[in-house]
């Protein structure tokens, strides 16, 4: 497993690196997975863990979240409240459930229950995050008939509201597709080019 990154700009107000794992050692079900494995992420860089299926990916990123047991050290220098955005590699929707795109970008972003109504600056703000994902146009569009690559692109629209300081996409290729719009090749370029610095 290797880990591949870029920089935009780095912030430059915090000399200590956002993430830093040092010594890591994963042993789920007592075989070691992954030993001793350091990564140092700088504030405003990309970051990409590849490696074949198997490597520990998976339970890296978990490790990170604080989901599963490991040797090592894990720390994180948080500026602000220390907020962090996951876009889990698969979510799974109740196709029974009569709830839109807008409704579940809501659940988070007004204290009003949504089976009330989506207040007129919730529902701006996420016609805002679904325009920038790519997805113009689709707050009324149910959760339930959504293709994997439009379901994956509403998780990272609601991950990017508000902005996290550590955003862990897992697995952010899989299962995009172009039915939303065509916007593949600007997410495939750049993560970079949706978060604001």
């Amino acid at each position: 497993m290797e880990t591949q990154s870029s920089s935009s700009t780095p912030h430059l107000l915090f000399k200590d690196p956002l993430l830093e794992i040092s010594g890591l050692t994963l042993r789920p079900a007592r075989e070691t997975l992954l030993a001793n494995f350091s990564l140092s992420v700088e504030r405003g860089t990309l970051h990409a863990i590849v490696g074949p299926n198997g490597a520990g990916k998976t339970t890296l990123l978990s490790a990170i979240l604080g989901l599963v047991p490991f040797d090592g050290r894990i720390s994180v220098q948080w500026m602000g409240r220390g907020r962090i955005a996951y876009v889990p590699q698969q979510f799974q929707v109740d196709r029974t459930l009569p709830i839109t795109t807008a409704d579940f970008l809501a659940l988070s972003r007004q204290r009003r229950p949504v089976c009330l109504g989506v207040a007129s600056a919730t529902r701006k703000r996420i016609s805002l995050l679904l325009d920038r994902v790519g997805l113009a146009g689709f707050e009324n569009r149910a959760m339930s008939v959504l293709s994997g690559g439009e379901l994956r692109r509403v998780l990272l629209a609601n991950a990017l509201d508000p902005l996290p300081e550590l955003l862990i996409l897992h697995e952010p290729e899989s299962g995009l597709d172009e039915a939303a719009g065509g916007r593949r090749p600007a997410l495939r370029s750049g993560y970079a080019d949706l978060i604001p610095r």
